[in-house]
């Protein structure tokens, strides 16, 4: 039996950051960073982060735990590792990412840096995983010569609707703030971070004269935003473009997280850049559990358009977008069900922000790829690894989708009416 030297692979807080590793007990401990670290300096790194001397303990079966063991019965893992003990391919995105990021790179170098603004007046759970991603914007962005600022308006005390003035004073800033975003020149591109209303109140008129009014107050928020600054491509007239396959022009930017998906999906389960020919997905069924404005839906259309079957589920229905624009079918519920179009899938895109949803392992289909959109895994990652070694796994798509913001921003740069 080889022994890791990362032993306390059970510990709470190193299973963020400890590799697919084999435990003393025998088993299996996977977790999401695939870099090898078998090596002294490593385990020390993991040590000072948690406490425990991992080169003299391992857990063993009771969590929390640890027993000391001799420093002989440690030793490196060999380099067949994967080939000694076969585990299911999860993939690692980061190389996708750095390829992106070194074009954005490139063109700041020679032509300056960029400007992004963020603008984020969202509630409660909202607000917290918004900020963690602006952190991670932040971070990125100085690296790649892009200046990134953020527009906060302070989280409302009052959390019931019942203060309509504190509501149409933040509406208020908001409509404020994208105005000056979108007169200033100096600025490249916007990032308004949803949802801002999750649960309403209704937007106002959208055409009075046929009496249509905005579904939600962010379907208002997300047209106020000029399309030559807005970074995600969330606003009417650029979702347009990517719904209508007749249009000859595609848009500059697509909404990041889709867009993203889609790049992981071309390198990693097709093998082909953006500059292949469609053909290759005709003969691919796609799985989308999510139909959210800023994810699901937009995925849904550009793999349609590149000629795949796509299946969209939400809570209450199954959407199927078909090859080349042809109509949208809404499959029969007696019929078709969540398991049913896993088993038909070559990908299942799971988005489901609720972490006590699961895919079923026993209903998806041989050699096929899953891709975790959501913060929380769902799949079972220990059954998945355990019982279908030939399933791709890529648990983790935030790196790519950080890249495509500033390959986004790029692009609207570009594409600027007098810019060189």
């Amino acid at each position: 039996m080889f022994f890791s030297t990362l032993q306390a692979a059970r510990c709470p807080y190193t299973a963020r950051y400890a590799p697919n590793i084999r435990c003393t007990d025998g088993r299996f401990r996977f977790f999401r960073s695939l870099a090898p670290a078998t090596t002294a300096k490593t385990t020390a790194l993991f040590a000072s982060r948690c406490g425990h001397n991992h080169t003299n303990y391992r857990h063993p079966r009771r969590r929390g735990h640890c027993r000391r063991l001799s420093t002989e019965s440690v030793v490196t893992a060999p380099a067949d590792w994967n080939a000694l003990y076969p585990s299911p391919s999860a993939i690692d995105v980061s190389p996708l990412a750095c390829s992106l990021r070194a074009r954005v790179r490139e063109y700041t170098s020679e032509n300056g840096r960029l400007k992004l603004i963020g603008v984020l007046a969202n509630e409660g759970s909202h607000r917290i995983n918004s900020d963690l991603y602006s952190e991670r914007i932040k971070h990125t962005f100085e690296e790649d010569g892009i200046d990134y600022e953020v527009w906060r308006y302070p989280e409302l005390e009052s959390r019931d609707n019942g203060s309509d003035k504190e509501q149409q004073a933040k509406i208020q800033w908001i409509k404020d703030r994208i105005h000056r975003i979108n007169e200033r020149t100096d600025i490249d591109g916007a990032l308004v971070f949803y949802p801002i209303y999750p649960f309403g109140p209704k937007g106002p008129y959208k055409n009075k004269l046929m009496g249509v009014y905005y579904k939600t107050q962010d379907d208002h928020i997300r047209d106020l935003l000029l399309p030559g600054k807005d970074v995600e491509g969330l606003c009417r007239n650029k979702w347009f473009k990517i719904r209508d396959s007749k249009q000859k022009n595609s848009p500059a930017t697509y909404p990041c997280t889709a867009l993203s998906v889609l790049k992981i999906l071309e390198e990693y389960h097709m093998g082909r850049r953006n500059n292949q020919p469609n053909d290759c997905w005709k003969d691919q069924t796609i799985c989308i559990i999510n139909r959210s404005e800023i994810m699901g839906r937009p995925l849904a259309v550009m793999l349609a358009k590149k000629g795949a079957t796509v299946y969209s589920i939400d809570i209450d229905s199954i959407l199927q977008f078909r090859p080349d624009g042809k109509r949208l079918r809404r499959c029969n519920p007696a019929t078709t069900s969540l398991e049913s179009c896993t088993r038909e899938s070559n990908v299942v895109v799971a988005g489901v922000p609720q972490a006590s949803f699961r895919i079923p392992i026993s209903s998806i289909r041989e050699g096929a790829t899953i891709v975790n959109v959501a913060e929380v895994p769902n799949v079972c990652e220990a059954t998945l690894f355990r019982e279908r070694p030939d399933v791709r796994y890529i648990p983790q798509v935030g790196k790519v989708t950080v890249a495509t913001l500033s390959l986004n921003l790029m692009n609207l740069k570009v594409n600027r009416p007098g810019s060189s």
